[in-house]
């Protein structure tokens, strides 16, 4: 049964490195609504009076968006962390060892990630996790003193 668990954990450390490791730029909360209302003039051929009243309709749901992401991304490293900590209980001293080095390897690369992250133009905040220190990248478990 341990063996499968691993396994998984394994091939969902893999998953997540791909991830990380993913070419397209990242995208913030405006360059996607940007994205979604150009479509959708060209899609409904909105007129120059309806793109200027759904414009702030938009411009609502961008921060809402900017948030939601947040907070998922927020609970997704509480997931990993969690997770993580369980297959360490599972290892022998080697594979410890070698899975803390392998996160570690994900933290820098994840950290790389983030900090590539474009910034809101109008706050300057970051898109999320923005290198804050309480989010945990994919790979992280909670750090053993």
């Amino acid at each position: 049964m341990a063996g499968i668990f691993l396994a998984g954990a394994i091939a969902g450390g893999a998953g997540a490195i791909a991830w990380t490791k993913h070419d397209s730029k990242p995208r913030s909360a405006r360059e996607i609504v940007d994205s979604q209302l150009k479509k959708r003039v060209e899609q409904l051929e909105l007129t120059e009076e309806q793109i200027a009243r759904i414009k702030p309709i938009m411009a609502v749901y961008e921060e809402t968006f900017r948030l939601t992401r947040r907070k998922c991304f927020h609970e997704i490293g509480q997931v990993f962390s969690a997770m993580n900590a369980r297959i360490e209980g599972e290892l022998t001293p080697e594979q410890h060892a070698l899975f803390r080095a392998i996160q570690e390897e994900e933290r820098k690369r994840f950290e790389k990630r983030i900090q590539s992250r474009p910034r809101d133009s109008d706050s300057g905040k970051q898109e999320e996790g923005s290198g804050r220190k309480d989010a945990s990248s994919p790979g992280d478990a909670p750090r053993q003193k």
